[in-house]
């Protein structure tokens, strides 16, 4: 019997900081940062498509959280899909879980049960759950109702496309 292999953590790329980010909406860099630096029961969505920087502040935070001497995991589902419940129980254990590109497990039953359960888990451990994907929870394809009104209750943050002069 193989063992499934799961994501390895990894450090954060040096570029990849909440300092380093451009054109975010207006608070959304301090409420990242006031995540990463202590206890928080609110779980946050970043919203918008390819290209506005999701990827990066997931890894801001992540690092931010490390660097006040916290716990933190990245995964990309798509590394996970099909076995998101093995990779999410190898996180536990973590404060904060950016998880990324939530687009790619809509539809996919058993990631999303697994990803509900999590949700559950860790609001009830008091671990910070960071999501990000292209739309907004009900716009994505999900197919179990109770996990768009857990992702429905996060803090959500839409981030938008830079403007001629943001680029």
């Amino acid at each position: 019997m193989s063992v499934p292999q799961l994501p390895l953590a990894l450090r954060y790329p040096p570029d990849q900081r909440l300092d380093a980010f451009v054109h975010a909406p207006p608070g959304a860099v301090e409420q990242l940062r006031a995540l990463a630096q202590g206890p928080s029961r609110d779980s946050v969505y970043l919203a918008g498509p390819v290209g506005v920087g999701k990827t990066h502040l997931l890894l801001a935070t992540c690092a931010a959280t490390e660097a006040a001497g916290r716990r933190a995991a990245y995964l990309p589902l798509v590394a996970a899909a099909g076995r998101l419940r093995d990779a999410l129980e190898a996180l536990e254990g973590n404060d904060l879980i950016a998880l990324d590109g939530l687009e790619v497990i809509a539809g996919q039953r058993e990631d999303e049960v697994a990803l509900f359960d999590a949700h559950n888990r860790a609001r009830a451990a008091g671990v910070v759950l960071l999501y990000a994907a292209r739309d907004i929870p009900d716009a994505i394809g999900l197919g179990l109702p109770d996990l768009r009104s857990r992702l429905g209750q996060c803090t959500r943050i839409t981030l938008s496309p830079l403007d001629e002069e943001g680029r």
